[in-house]
């Protein structure tokens, strides 16, 4: 088993188009073994919605607790999954977001919806869909995405862009967010 404690074995290479998908089963995992949620965004008549997969970090919390009188006497335990937060990509610009779990500070309720699998148009897989209470915000600007290159990309010097990308996520359907307005 690896100890993924360790810094070093936190990362993996990664091939382009060399890389294949985790699998338990039928499901999609990533690579540290944890099931992948997904959402799709983007409208059918701009083309077909584009699938993302969005990483969950889990942690197993004990909910019981002992009962008074029975301190000294075996009770099994019982344990609650929690969702500490979830990585996913920025869809306009590809960025890599995180959103941080309900108890963790300036987090958001993330809910994993395992009852609602659905089964991936491009590797046949199934993952659940995901949903987020609250806005998701982008604020990548456009020298961290775009930093190859001579002169940082083709960017004038000086000025810089941001994503500035805002949406949210219900139940695996990805949307934006404009002036308040919720457009889908």
């Amino acid at each position: 088993m690896t100890d993924f404690t360790k810094f070093e074995n936190q990362f993996q290479k990664h091939s382009v188009g060399k890389s294949q998908q985790n699998r338990k089963g039928q499901m999609a995992v990533n690579d540290f073994g944890r099931p992948e949620a997904m959402f799709v965004y983007g409208k059918a008549q701009d083309a077909a919605p584009t699938e993302f997969t969005v990483d969950i970090d889990m942690a197993e919390v004990r909910t019981d607790q002992v009962s008074n009188g029975r301190e000294g006497m075996y009770q099994p335990a019982t344990y609650d999954v929690d969702i500490v937060g979830a990585q996913l990509l920025c869809p306009r610009c590809y960025s890599a977001l995180y959103v941080k779990g309900k108890n963790m500070p300036n987090g958001k309720d993330i809910t994993v919806h395992w009852d609602e699998m659905v089964q991936s148009e491009n590797d046949g897989l199934f993952r659940p869909t995901i949903s987020v209470d609250g806005v998701l915000k982008c604020d990548y600007y456009d020298y961290e995405i775009i930093s190859s290159g001579a002169g940082g990309g083709g960017q004038s010097s000086g000025m810089s862009m941001r994503c500035g990308w805002q949406g949210g996520v219900i139940r695996g359907k990805m949307f934006d967010h404009k002036g308040g307005l919720i457009l889908k």
